[in-house]
């Protein structure tokens, strides 16, 4: 009997995505791809509407460390819409710039084979740049982006403070009232790791134990599936915040959940 396990993880990655084509992309530090737009011919990029630039900063568990620590990674997201022409685009430039330190970043993501729908309609693709260990918690950033060549509509940017460190929160929500009244701002941007999963081939059973969020995050339960290759879910259970177990580790405390799978039948799964 064969009992297999499938681990969802998370890949830092940079990539153009559009609905009906796929578009080439590379990624330039340094921003040494400006130069290059500068004596393009082209005139600038005609944009019909003003791009949003968002950030989502994610609080992510480290499981192979002890006691477990917390990576900062950030997803940058941005949609513009093209007039006509949007072949003009060669690529995007990020900013990045910590408003304590003053410390800046630069990025090029350089784009290749765009071109107009066939039908005519306005072009629509959203952007997406991954980064971790760049930005730093409890820091205000500024984040400039501009197209290469120049936009009609020039640059744009945005200001976002980080989350606060999971480590420097206090035992309650972050204003300070108890979890029965009021959550935390941060909780939804929380994404645990397992700490055990241990396949029992001969019980046809999976242990499984996870690293709990900080309780200032004012999490009531979790919800584990055991999800097959089919991308059915098999099982689901639901693990409360008052089971879990905690630990002492380098003055620091940490709360694990734990629970077990059982009459799990032969195949290929993932837990989620």
């Amino acid at each position: 009997m064969r009992l297999g396990l499938v681990f969802l993880l998370i890949v830092l990655f940079y990539e153009v995505v559009s609905a009906e084509q796929h578009i080439g992309d590379r990624f330039i530090a340094g921003c040494s791809f400006q130069a290059m737009c500068e004596i393009q011919d082209s005139s600038s990029v005609n944009i019909s509407s003003s791009i949003v630039l968002h950030l989502h900063p994610y609080v992510v568990v480290n499981p192979s460390t002890n006691p477990p620590t917390y990576r900062l990674k950030v997803n940058s997201t941005w949609r513009p819409y093209f007039i006509d022409r949007p072949e003009d685009l060669l690529g995007f430039q990020l900013n990045v710039t910590d408003k304590q330190t003053n410390e800046s970043s630069c990025f090029t993501i350089r784009v290749e084979n765009v071109s107009s729908f066939a039908n005519g309609n306005r072009v629509s693709m959203l952007f997406w740049f991954w980064t971790a260990d760049l930005f730093k918690y409890e820091h205000t950033y500024h984040v400039q982006l501009s197209s290469l060549p120049a936009s009609t509509l020039g640059s744009i940017f945005v200001e976002q403070r980080m989350p606060d460190h999971p480590d420097a929160l206090p035992v309650s929500s972050d204003n300070g009232l108890p979890c029965s009244v009021s959550g935390h701002r941060d909780a939804h941007r929380w994404v645990t790791a397992f700490r055990l999963v241990h396949k029992k081939p001969w019980q046809r059973a999976i242990d499984v134990e996870f690293i709990a969020a900080p309780p200032a995050y004012c999490f009531e339960a979790y919800e584990l599936r055991l999800i097959h290759e089919s991308k059915n879910i098999v099982q689901s259970a639901v693990v409360s915040a008052d089971s879990l177990t905690w630990e002492t580790m380098d003055n620091r405390f940490i709360a694990y959940g734990k629970y077990s799978f059982e009459n799990v039948e032969p195949g290929n799964y993932r837990i989620g």
